[in-house]
């Protein structure tokens, strides 16, 4: 266990499901982008 994972116990992937489906613009509210890191290999919108 290192530093991090002792201090911030929730760093693991944010996204709860993947989809390939096209979503329409107007049910987009904000829009984010986490690069891949310690808690999570993939880089997740």
């Amino acid at each position: 266990q290192g530093v991090l994972e002792v201090y911030n116990t929730n760093l693991k992937c944010k996204c709860i499901q993947e989809t390939s489906a096209f979503v329409p613009v107007n049910h987009i509210d904000k829009l984010q982008v986490f690069p891949p890191g310690n808690g999570c290999p993939n880089k997740e919108v």
